[in-house]
C-alpha cells in the first residue's frame, strides 16, 4: 500500500504522497509554525485559494494587481449589497487570557467609500463557533482607493478582546460590507495571523528615531532658533501620535529670571510643551528634560520633530550634550 499524506490537519480529504518536498508539511511559518497559509493568494486552488473558504453574497474570488505579487482576493457585488467573507481552513490554537495575537492586512477601495474588516471566528475546545469578533472602527473601515496596511491586536492587551472560553480561531475577513453600496469592491493582501512574542516591555512602538550631540551649540539672539541636531523625521504607516523624549545641559553667561525657553515642534507647527530655563548664575549648567506627546494624531507619512531655542535679550545660552528620541503609537 502506498504511503499517504494529509496536506492539510484540518482536511479529512487524504492526499497521496507529495511528488517533491513541497507539500504542507515542509513548509516553514513564522514564529513556531504560526501564520496564514497563502496569506498573499499566489496559490490558486479548487475552487479557492490554497488554505481558504471563501462565503459569497455577491462576489468574493481571487484577482491579479496584487500588493505583493501577481495576485490578490477581490470582493464586493456588482449591484447592491455586500460581497462576502474569506476565512482561513486552518484553526489556530488560542490562549484567551494571557497572550495577544497579531492580525494585519493590506486593503484598498474601488471608491474611497468602499468598506471592509478583519477579525476572528471563535471556537471553543470542541470547536464550535462561539462569536465572530471584528477588530476595525464599528463595524468596519473604509482604506480609500490606494493600497493600505491595518494591523491590530486580539487579546487581554489587544484592540479587541477573545470570548471567554475561546480555544480556537479562524481568521476572517468581511470584504465590501457595506449593504447600501452598489457596484463596489474591496481587494486585500498580504494577510498575516499570529501570536504575539513574549517582550519585557508593555509598549509597541511602531517606529522610532534617536538623535544625539556630544558638542555644543551657541545662541545669541532672541528669536526661537532652531536646535538643529535635535531633528527627528519619523514615516508613519497609520494615523497615529508623536512622541518625544530629549535631555540635554543648558549654560547662561549671565544670571537671569529664565536664561531661555526651549520649545517642541512638528511639522514647523509649535507644541505646548515648553521649558523655562532658570539660570541663578553664570556658572551653572542646568539639566534639561523634554518630553510630550503630540495633541492630535498625524497623517500617515513623513514628519519631522525637533527642539527650538528662545534666550532673553542680553544673554548668550549655550546648550550642550543633546540626546533625543522620538516615536508615534497608533491612532486608537
Amino acid at each position: 500500500m502506498p504511503s499517504v499524506q494529509r496536506r492539510n490537519d484540518q482536511s479529512t480529504d487524504i492526499q497521496g504522497a507529495d511528488v517533491i518536498s513541497n507539500g504542507y508539511q515542509f513548509m516553514h511559518e513564522p514564529i513556531g509554525d504560526y501564520g496564514i497559509w497563502n496569506g498573499q493568494f499566489q496559490l490558486s486552488g479548487d475552487p479557492f485559494p490554497e488554505g481558504w473558504e471563501l462565503l459569497t453574497t455577491g462576489t468574493v474570488a481571487r484577482d491579479t494587481g496584487g500588493w505583493a505579487g501577481n495576485y490578490c482576493l477581490k470582493g464586493g457585488n456588482a449591484g447592491m449589497g455586500t460581497g462576502g467573507y474569506a476565512h482561513t481552513l486552518r484553526y489556530f490554537p488560542v490562549n484567551d487570557t494571557e497572550r495577544d495575537y497579531y492580525i494585519s492586512c493590506v486593503a484598498k477601495g474601488s471608491t474611497a467609500n468602499t468598506l471592509y474588516n478583519m477579525g476572528a471566528i471563535c471556537y471553543d475546545a470542541a470547536k464550535a463557533v462561539t462569536a465572530i469578533i471584528w477588530t476595525l472602527a464599528a463595524p468596519e473601515t473604509a482604506p480609500g482607493v490606494a493600497w493600505v496596511r491595518r494591523q491590530r491586536k486580539i487579546g487581554p492587551n489587544g484592540d479587541v478582546a477573545w470570548p471567554a472560553n475561546t480555544r480556537y480561531c479562524r481568521p476572517i475577513w468581511g470584504l465590501q460590507t457595506d449593504q447600501a453600496l452598489t457596484g463596489e469592491y474591496i481587494w486585500i493582501d498580504d494577510c498575516q495571523f499570529h501570536q504575539l512574542e513574549m517582550t519585557y516591555s508593555p509598549q509597541i512602538r511602531l517606529m522610532d528615531g534617536i538623535v544625539s550631540e556630544t558638542g555644543s551649540t551657541t545662541y545669541k539672539d532672541a528669536a526661537y532658533t532652531l536646535y538643529p541636531a535635535t531633528a527627528i523625521t519619523l514615516t508613519l504607516e497609520e494615523p497615529g501620535y508623536l512622541w518625544f523624549s530629549y535631555m540635554l545641559s543648558t549654560y547662561c553667561d549671565a544670571a537671569a529670571a529664565y536664561a531661555s525657553s526651549i520649545r517642541a515642534y512638528i511639522d514647523g507647527a509649535q507644541q505646548l510643551q515648553q521649558v523655562r530655563v532658570c539660570s541663578p548664575a553664570a556658572s551653572y549648567w542646568i539639566p534639561v528634560a523634554i518630553t510630550g506627546r503630540s495633541t492630535a494624531a498625524y497623517a500617515i507619512g513623513n514628519h519631522t520633530i525637533d527642539l527650538r531655542v528662545y534666550r532673553v535679550a542680553g544673554t548668550t545660552i549655550t546648550c550642550f550634550a543633546m540626546e533625543g528620541v522620538a516615536w508615534y503609537t497608533r491612532e486608537n
